[in-house]
């Protein structure tokens, strides 16, 4: 297991690396405002991929380096993470309800070592295109992360979301010997965010980093 998740902190560590050349005044203060979290959006062309695992292993691999102060979030209201299941109040009340407080609502995992923000109790898909919702979540947030990674919902299955939109990157999960190039592709159309947003895709099941110039020869 430690050989493991050994290979998930160095594609974390790489995948926060492309992010940081690309965009390095993210983390910066703005306007009299706290820090504001990098965020990074996982998803996968198609349900059962191992996008909640890849998750949950990148965000433990993050705390572990002892470098950053770490929040992974359920964004997927179509089948909720079973790391919500009993968790309560999450992200689908916070965007339900103008007075949730959602520092109230994260947990702390104590096996993994990350803080979570549950799905919640009030789990609609369309909630997650409130784009003046999401601009208050990462406002809400300033200050008390480093890093916001979204376990997000598959491609085919939401799009992109004001959460996707909003992500300083964008993560591609595939099963290996699973999924086919075709619905790769299909899910990167229906996805409509710019390649430059990628910053790479794991192969789940044998964990490999695939650095953005795959999704040049997808096109």
């Amino acid at each position: 297991m430690n050989s493991l998740m050994d290979k998930f902190l160095r594609i974390a560590l790489k995948i926060l690396s492309r992010l940081e050349a690309r965009q390095a005044d993210i983390n910066s203060s703005h306007d009299g405002k706290a820090s504001v979290p990098k965020i990074i959006y996982i998803t996968s062309a198609i349900a059962g991929e191992g996008k909640s695992f890849v998750s949950q292993a990148l965000s433990k691999s993050l705390v572990n380096s002892s470098v950053h102060r770490v929040l992974l979030i359920d964004g997927n209201m179509d089948a909720p993470s079973l790391l919500s299941k009993g968790k309560g109040k999450g992200l689908s009340d916070y965007f339900s309800n103008n007075t949730t407080d959602i520092l109230n609502t994260i947990v702390k995992v104590d096996k993994h070592g990350f803080d979570f923000l549950p799905a919640g109790t009030l789990c609609k898909p369309g909630l997650l295109y409130m784009h003046e919702r999401v601009e208050q979540l990462i406002d809400d947030l300033s200050g008390h992360y480093d890093l916001v990674l979204i376990d997000g919902a598959s491609l085919l299955k939401s799009g992109a979301n004001s959460l996707a939109h909003r992500a300083d990157g964008v993560v591609l999960v595939i099963k290996g010997d699973k999924t086919s190039r075709d619905l790769v592709k299909e899910g990167m159309s229906e996805f409509n965010v710019g390649k430059d947003n990628y910053l790479g895709v794991i192969l789940n099941q044998r964990p490999k980093y695939i650095p953005d110039f795959f999704y040049k020869k997808l096109g």
